[in-house]
């Protein structure tokens, strides 16, 4: 299956990458809170260990969503280059409806990459996005 990117404006201006993620026939629903939890936990635990490169981060994400059943290893991820301080990404996930990918990240004191990634609704996003 493949992934299509659409581009989406938001009400700032700013446009979100629209993705269609094929799903395998034992894809886990994203639209259930409990399987969201449960991937949402996946993440945290595959991410709590700073890495070296920008890549490695989303690489560790791509690896929890197949573990999954979402086929991500097309997902346009930004190839951020190296030695950036900070970035945020944001990933509609379309299926029966929406959901998103959050995706953060920053340079620790010892020079690693910390990253913070997880599955929201709507609504999660915004009080995410409104957090000074």
């Amino acid at each position: 299956m493949q992934i299509q990117t659409i581009l989406s404006s938001q009400d700032n201006g700013d446009t979100i990458p629209i993705i269609g993620v094929g799903g395998y026939p034992t894809a886990l629903d994203l639209q259930s809170a409990e399987n969201r939890d449960t991937l949402n936990l996946a993440l945290f635990e595959v991410l709590d260990e700073p890495v070296i490169t920008i890549e490695l981060g989303y690489e560790k994400i791509r690896g929890i969503l197949e573990e999954f059943g979402w086929d991500a290893s097309n997902i346009p991820f930004s190839t951020f280059e190296d030695g950036i301080e900070d970035g945020e990404e944001i990933y509609a996930i379309t299926d029966d409806s929406i959901v998103y990918l959050y995706i953060a990240f920053f340079v620790d004191s010892q020079g690693y990459y910390e990253f913070h990634a997880e599955i929201v609704t709507e609504d999660e996003l915004n009080d995410i996005l409104s957090i000074d």
